[in-house]
């Protein structure tokens, strides 16, 4: 970082002693100052921008609204010109329609966007009534306010929802043991590795399986732990995958998949499975378990691997009933405590900040000579 910083101060200075020589007499200190600044920019936003993660959070709809059509008044003013130097201001005025929304207020205090089916939904599934709000929005001339329906309270009609949220993560662009092997797209096809799964109508699974093991989720498991990540997101800041692999493959490919995630966000708690098919079409047998997370103290890691050596059938409800009841072991990793780590950018980013810093100056010269 220290010699990036140093290339944005010699290739600016280099600008202005080139401009100064070229036009002895013109005023060139401002340019330097720009360049500096651009530069100081880059330095911030590759370090701080784009040293970011993106963490999945989930929760569960406690209300969902229904916003009424409004009608909003808009003002502007342009000046205009006659031809002949004459200015004047003209101020204008037009409607704008604002139809119909929906959307579903979480247990975590974020409002995600519904459709009006989505919301028929739920308030027949909760059958709690509709009451009216008022809603009054900045230069509104007709219309507004809206109707809600509450949550009944009841487990089985809870309805969930993901999203992403980004944050800070120290151990990017490091050259630290935390920062893990990175596998590519090609390497984790090959592997059977498992991407993570898209959040789709703000609805992510949980329940991943391996390509090609033959197994096949239950719409109510998933549902299961959807609610299980709902519940527990929030106040003890985890989120659960469970990633099912062939048990040919060895517990080896937990490694890789750790390798393939980056050692996984900073809240998840992921649970990866060798199964086997037993006698039955239907059931499944575990024959190794291997969790991975950032806890500092794998003490939930040790007690879900202990707990399938005595429950080997694969049991997604009594999985879910085992780590409610276990949440007590988790504590999530602090993430700050990577602060001391030093880190260097790569190759990629530092030609990024030069190439950037180069095209600053030469703009800046290029108004010089004009």
């Amino acid at each position: 970082m220290t010699a990036l910083r140093a290339v944005g101060f010699v290739l600016p200075a280099t600008a202005v002693a080139a401009a100064f020589y070229i036009h002895p007499q013109a005023d060139v200190w401002y340019l330097y100052l720009i360049a500096l600044a651009v530069s100081e920019t880059a330095v911030y936003f590759l370090f701080e921008g784009i040293n970011r993660d993106v963490e999945f959070l989930s929760g569960y709809y406690t209300e969902v609204r229904h916003y009424f059509p409004w009608v909003e008044r808009v003002t502007t003013t342009r000046t205009v010109s006659d031809g002949r130097g004459n200015t004047r201001t003209v101020t204008e005025t037009h409607y704008v329609h604002h139809p119909d929304s929906w959307s579903a207020m979480l247990n975590t205090g974020v409002e995600i966007g519904l459709d009006e089916s989505q919301f028929a939904q739920c308030t027949a599934l909760w059958n709690t009534g509709l009451s009216r709000f008022p809603m009054v929005h900045v230069n509104q001339v007709s219309g507004g306010g809206g109707e809600s329906s509450a949550w009944d309270n009841r487990r089985e009609s809870m309805q969930t929802a993901t999203y992403k949220h980004r944050y800070k993560n120290y151990i990017q662009d490091t050259n630290s043991i935390f920062n893990p092997e990175r596998v590519t797209k090609d390497e984790a096809k090959e592997e059977g590795l498992v991407p993570y799964p898209k959040i789709i109508d703000n609805t992510q699974s949980p329940l991943c399986c391996s390509a090609g093991l033959g197994y096949s989720f239950s719409a109510s498991d998933q549902m299961l732990f959807r609610r299980l990540n709902a519940t527990l997101g929030q106040k003890h800041q985890v989120h659960f995958f469970v990633l099912l692999f062939p048990a040919s493959k060895g517990i080896g490919i937990s490694l890789r998949q750790r390798q393939y995630w980056e050692g996984g966000n900073k809240n998840e708690f992921n649970i990866c499975l060798g199964v086997e098919q037993g006698e039955s079409d239907d059931t499944w047998t575990v024959t190794w378990c291997k969790p991975f997370s950032w806890m500092d103290a794998p003490t939930l890691e040790v007690a879900t691997q202990d707990w399938f050596i005595s429950h080997p059938t694969l049991d997604f409800p009594a999985l879910a009933a085992f780590l409610e009841e276990n949440i007590g072991l988790w504590e999530r990793k602090q993430f700050s405590d990577f602060k001391y780590l030093s880190r260097h950018l790569s190759s990629g980013k530092s030609l990024l900040f030069i190439f950037i810093t180069l095209c600053i100056c030469a703009a800046c010269m290029y108004l010089l000579l004009q």
